[in-house]
């Protein structure tokens, strides 16, 4: 058996078993959240080339088909609907329903990149964010990538510190949003491949530094740094809440020769009163009226609106900007290549190497047309507004 054949055997055997058995039995009020990890084969950006996006192309739990409950997100929309339409659109995405997306965010804006991590011993890592809907967009519900629309963000009730997928080796940290939980999965974390370019990696030393955004790795090397790192997701649910572990936080200390510092969460009633106060993060966990049952439950209050409709000139004036950023982005990758092959010589090592740059070359063109479909070539109402009070 090869080399790579037992590493990619070992990754899959992590993949299965990534569950904290200890954890649980210590307390009959914490109840491990068994992680379900699917893995889906992506489409490579080039036939044959072998690029895989967060490990072996090989399902290894059972894959939940059923459809997300529209009913349920429409009711949970609802409730935030009036909080976050200052500071975005609610569109309505087939797969999913009312989703909500950021106004005016730069192309290379991803969830999680505008803020910092911050560790608690109450509800783990925490995500402080510096955009005025991150007290909400951040804890609840999810984020996905739906082609067309880009980032969209999916309503849900259930808070935690953060929902996404942790990945950590090498020297490295990442994270990316967790896609929106399917029907009949509420207890379980599940993750089906999110998209290279989602992830998120620091070096290991900035993971609890709060000018985070200053030591992001640039996304072209998404693809590679995955090859490096593990997935290390792990959510615990204590007297009913999430705990978010992730990476450990004693590893991190240990291999970085410093603590990282804890921080105190206290609930503040409005999110005008959210903020950092020295060791002490005020956030906002409003009490959600429970569901109602379905035979109570009224017609859906969301009705297509007739929003201004995008001129060519907006248009193309985005499709500029995205591909300045991408353009950006091939110079630092050029530049990074050229560095790695000046410092190593010929032989395994450089052909090796040079596999991974041909990845991440490929990795970049696959992201570019993904984000350049996500804007309408016509100026046509592709993205109807959602929810109008009736």
């Amino acid at each position: 058996m090869s080399r790579d054949t037992n590493r990619a055997s070992g990754i899959l055997i992590l993949l299965c078993f990534v569950v904290g058995l200890i954890a649980g039995c210590e307390n009959p009020n914490r109840r491990v959240v068994r992680e379900r990890v699917v893995v889906h084969e992506s489409a490579a950006p080039a036939q044959g080339s072998g690029m895989t996006t967060t490990g072996p192309t090989t399902s290894v739990a059972p894959v939940s088909t059923g459809p997300v409950n529209r009913v349920e997100i429409e009711e949970d929309a609802e409730y935030f609907y009036d909080d976050l339409v200052p500071y975005g659109q609610w569109i309505d995405v087939p797969d999913y329903g009312p989703c909500w997306q950021p106004y005016n965010v730069p192309p290379d804006w991803r969830p999680y990149t505008v803020g910092y991590w911050s560790y608690t011993d109450d509800v783990g890592w925490l995500w402080v964010s510096d955009e005025p809907f991150g007290w909400c967009c951040f804890h609840y519900g999810r984020w996905a990538f739906v082609t067309g629309f880009g980032w969209c963000w999916v309503p849900g009730r259930e808070w935690a510190g953060a929902w996404v997928v942790w990945r950590y080796g090498g020297g490295y940290v990442g994270w990316a949003p967790l896609p929106p939980a399917r029907r009949g999965w509420a207890e379980v974390v599940e993750i089906v491949d999110p998209p290279f370019w989602a992830f998120i990696f620091v070096e290991e030393r900035y993971v609890g530094d709060r000018r985070l955004r200053e030591h992001i790795e640039p996304v072209t090397r998404n693809v590679t740094l995955i090859n490096v790192t593990k997935n290390v997701t792990r959510y615990e649910v204590v007297n009913g809440r999430y705990v978010n572990h992730g990476v450990d936080v004693r590893t991190i200390e240990r291999r970085i020769g410093r603590p990282i510092p804890r921080v105190r969460v206290t609930d503040v009633a409005s999110p005008r009163q959210v903020g950092v106060r020295g060791d002490e993060v005020m956030i906002h966990r409003p009490q959600i009226p429970a569901r109602r049952p379905a035979a109570e439950r009224a017609a859906p209050r969301f009705v297509q609106e007739n929003r201004p409709v995008p001129t060519a000139a907006e248009l193309e004036a985005r499709r500029r900007a995205i591909d300045a950023y991408h353009q950006t982005l091939l110079a630092q990758m050029r530049e990074q290549q050229l560095r790695e092959l000046q410092q190593v010589p010929s032989g395994p090592a450089r052909e090796q190497l040079l596999a991974h740059q041909q990845l991440e070359r490929q990795a970049f063109d696959l992201q570019r047309r993904n984000e350049i479909q996500a804007v309408p070539v016509h100026p046509v109402p592709v993205h109807p507004m959602v929810m109008r009070r009736r």
